[in-house]
């Protein structure tokens, strides 16, 4: 997914789990868990690295693609 294809109106970033607002085109509208997959899995690996943790950091999801 190209980086100019997401608009990020909002965002943010709790303890354990992150909220965002962000609009892709309505073709890349399945690629929603991906993209945040991609947003989650960085911080992720760098903050179980610091606490010398492994296994899951984020809380599990849920995706809520069409609220208005």
């Amino acid at each position: 997914m190209a980086k100019q294809d997401v608009s990020g109106h909002s965002f943010c970033v709790m303890s354990n789990h992150v909220h965002a607002v962000v609009q892709l085109p309505l073709e890349l509208s399945d690629s929603l868990a991906s993209l945040m997959q991609q947003l989650k899995g960085a911080p992720a690996r760098e903050a179980n690295q610091l606490l010398q943790r492994c296994g899951a950091f984020w809380q599990h999801e849920s995706l809520r693609p069409y609220t208005a």
